[in-house]
């Protein structure tokens, strides 16, 4: 869920930790064993985002272009 969380929202690596409850260092390290995983599914080609492709900074941003996130944080997204 991670690597196609960060895939689809393309958060910061702080954020991608925030929502997963986890340190920058962690989120990092597991979204690079996610991808080398994905990647090995040849059968299903990998699209990672482009590095001039604007990053989501702040849960907000992640809400406002992607409302369906509420869903994973419960009680609508509050407190975000």
């Amino acid at each position: 869920m991670l690597a196609l969380f960060w895939l689809r929202v393309n958060p910061t690596l702080e954020l991608l930790g925030f929502f997963f409850s986890l340190d920058k260092t962690s989120a990092e390290d597991n979204l690079k064993e996610m991808l080398e995983t994905l990647k090995l599914l040849r059968a299903h080609p990998l699209d990672e985002p482009e590095g001039c492709h604007r990053k989501l900074q702040t849960p907000g941003q992640v809400l406002a272009a992607f409302p369906g996130v509420a869903l994973l944080l419960g009680e609508g997204g509050r407190g975000v």
